[in-house]
């Protein structure tokens, strides 16, 4: 996975699928490693809840540093692909 912008790249593989409720990701980059968990849950016939877990292990003391530093701009920027994954989702 290559960002749009910033320089960190990610290896990403699929660990677990049991679709449409679980999906299980591993993405590993050169500092840090995140394990994403997707859990999806019928509430009707035209609504559909995600929840996704992200647990992030840094690497060395440089990475653990970064993640410290970087924290917020992680926050924000998982709630912007969530949402960004949303609007496709229900424009479909």
């Amino acid at each position: 996975m290559v960002p749009r912008k910033g320089t960190l790249v990610f290896v990403g593989r699929v660990v677990d699928r049991d679709p449409p409720v679980r999906t299980q990701l591993a993405l590993d980059g050169p500092t840090v490693s995140v394990a994403v968990t997707g859990t999806s849950a019928r509430l009707s016939d035209v609504k559909t809840r995600f929840e996704s877990e992200e647990v992030f292990t840094f690497k060395g003391l440089s990475g653990y540093l970064l993640g410290w530093l970087a924290r917020r701009s992680i926050r924000r920027a998982h709630q912007q692909h969530v949402e960004a994954f949303k609007r496709f989702a229900e424009s479909q």
